[in-house]
């Protein structure tokens, strides 16, 4: 975060005094701190894994936390095909979950608000497991299955799959901004919702949006 050019202009502000001009700069820098701290406090056994290389400029972590928005079906857009594999290897396409509601949630391990909302992902899979809804989280680390199976057993998921996708080409595919983002995409593969940061997938509130999304489903399927 560049803070020079909001030092000058506290600086060059009118009847500001050097005093006054330090102070202001310390709690800008003390309020940065603060909120950086907030957005990245996790459990330790949900710690997020170093990076092992560096990162692609859309992969900053992203600790927005705002509703979701279900778009209109004659507001959606196709989403192509995206590819990737599961944790043995075999190659799945976005196509095989046609017919069911996907939240497809974009992360990694080495993410702190990825990390902390796994929890809240974990139990709508629980929820939803064997309807018509699929909770599908595409691991973005580059160093593959073994980080994200190690993170897995030690946060206790068991009902979300391991999904990879270590080249990341669905992030480049879906013009992402930062990590986590999730897509919510309708029974005819169309996005019908991106959410860029934190949310609480488990609430009432959410779980009551994908439901009526899946229950839309039935009239929108062809025979």
């Amino acid at each position: 975060m560049m803070l020079k050019p909001f030092f000058r202009k506290i600086a060059r502000g009118p009847g500001l005094g050097i005093g006054h001009a330090a102070a202001a700069a310390i709690a800008v820098i003390l309020t940065i701190s603060a909120g950086d701290a907030r957005a990245q406090t996790v459990p330790p056994s949900l710690a997020p894994s170093p990076s092992p290389v560096a990162t692609p400029a859309f992969a900053a972590p992203v600790a927005a936390d705002r509703g979701l928005d279900i778009h209109p079906a004659a507001a959606r857009a196709s989403l192509p095909d995206l590819a990737f594999s599961d944790g043995a290897g075999r190659p799945l396409h976005l196509s095989d979950y046609r017919g069911k509601v996907v939240v497809l949630n974009l992360w990694a391990t080495w993410c702190g608000p990825c990390v902390k909302e796994m929890p809240a992902l974990e139990s709508l899979a629980a929820q939803t497991a064997g309807g018509a809804i699929a909770v599908l989280t595409l691991s973005q680390d580059r160093g593959g299955e073994a980080p994200v199976r190690a993170f897995y057993e030690r946060a206790g998921l068991t009902h979300l799959p391991i999904l990879l996708d270590p080249q990341m080409k669905t992030g480049r595919a879906l013009g992402l901004r930062g990590l986590p983002t999730t897509l919510v995409i309708d029974a005819l593969g169309r996005e019908a919702a991106r959410h860029e940061g934190m949310l609480d997938w488990d609430s009432p509130a959410v779980l009551a949006l994908l439901t009526a999304l899946a229950d839309e489903a039935g009239d929108s399927l062809p025979l």
